[in-house]
């Protein structure tokens, strides 16, 4: 008996040492250093277990490096790190993964994370819907990591200032929805091709939107519910960008100027105001690459003060501007036109004056209908 259980304890020592990633402790600073997998027997040291006669050491930790050498994290591997405020992720050639479905960071208190590289999970050690941290206040994103996966800081309702990286190319499904706190201007890095739906959904604070040229998909209630979003500009793109699904990726979100300088194209606008979109939207500007403004974009914008057409328009499509009451700018028909919808200007009661230039081939029923005070003028 004597034999076997030394030979037990032989043998756990040996898988013990066979560990070889390291996690060592320096005036706050716990480094996660090495090659291969963390052993949660690693970590023993520092939290309460019978080896070490359950001393806690966790509150002595301010400050967690990953180094780029580690391959993945195990559950639960930093939980109640209660003093922990600042965390960096470093560079590695590969995803770092985080096993299991428990949170690795569940119960700390991380402020500061610095994120340089991409990480893999099934339940997101970050998210605050699950247990995990919510005390994150800021992020930045280093320029190695490409994707940001889906609910990666959902629900991190402290968040307040994010920097994008310039390699990221994809931003996924509720990523950062629940950023309640979030007052940084959300300017998408160029090289973004996708972002999700509800990436930003409920991003209260955040103040303005830049959407690159690169981005060729937005999906359902991206930006939705961002009550503080008063500026948003769609750079140019060569292709037109899709805004998915029929749910308003702009819905209950109070844009109040928009610069429009691509092509869009939708199931349902997303900034039309009759299914739930914005209609606090007082000032467009069209840019001279946009070619189309398609069927219903702009219907029932009931703030809509001022339109700037670009030089570069073709058609105005049915009900583009169809209740937009407060339009008090005068309709200047950029010269290129040749199509104006049905009903395109319905009930633009408040614009002046109308200039209809010779481009313009065919106008459709009602289109400036109701339009009361409005004096024509035809080159």
């Amino acid at each position: 008996m004597t034999s076997n259980l030394a030979d037990m304890l032989a043998g756990w020592k040996s898988n013990n040492n066979s560990c070889s990633v390291t996690a060592k402790l320096n005036g706050g600073t716990l480094v996660i250093d090495g090659a291969g997998a963390l052993c949660n027997d690693v970590l023993d040291e520092y939290r309460p277990n019978f080896n070490n006669g359950y001393t806690d050491r966790r509150s002595e930790i301010t400050t967690l490096i990953i180094r780029g050498g580690v391959t993945s994290i195990p559950a639960s591997a930093f939980s109640n790190y209660t003093n922990l405020n600042n965390v960096t992720i470093e560079y590695g050639n590969t995803a770092l993964v985080f096993e299991s479905n428990y949170q690795a960071f569940s119960g700390s208190s991380i402020g500061n994370l610095k994120l340089r590289r991409n990480i893999s999970y099934y339940v997101s050690p970050f998210q605050g819907s699950y247990g995990g941290t919510t005390s994150l206040t800021s992020l930045e994103i280093g320029n190695s990591v490409t994707s940001i996966n889906d609910n990666c800081f959902r629900n991190c309702n402290e968040l307040e200032t994010v920097n994008f990286g310039s390699g990221l190319t994809s931003i996924g499904y509720n990523a950062f929805s629940g950023c309640s706190s979030l007052a940084s201007p959300l300017n998408i890095p160029n090289g973004v091709t996708n972002i999700g739906s509800s990436a930003f959904y409920n991003c209260s604070s955040a103040p303005s939107l830049i959407i690159p040229g690169s981005v060729e998909t937005i999906g359902s209630s991206a930006f939705s519910n961002c009550t503080s979003l008063n500026g948003v500009t769609i750079e140019y793109g060569n292709t037109a960008l899709v805004f998915e699904s029929n749910y308003q990726a702009f819905s209950g979100s109070s844009i109040g100027s928009l610069k429009l300088r691509r092509n869009i194209s939708y199931y349902v606008s997303p900034f039309q105001g009759g299914y739930g979109g914005t209609t606090s939207l007082t000032s467009l500007e069209i840019g001279n690459s946009v070619t189309s403004i398609n069927d219903n974009c702009f219907r029932n914008c009931n703030e809509l003060e001022t339109v700037n057409f670009g030089i570069g328009l073709t058609s105005i499509g049915y009900n583009a501007f169809s209740g937009c009451s407060s339009l008090a700018s005068p309709l200047n028909i950029p010269d290129g036109v040749t199509s104006i919808g049905s009903s395109a200007f319905y009930n633009c009661s408040s614009a002046p004056s109308l200039i209809i230039p010779g481009s313009v081939e065919t106008i459709g029923s009602s289109a400036f209908a109701n339009g009361r005070g409005i004096n024509l003028m035809l080159f």
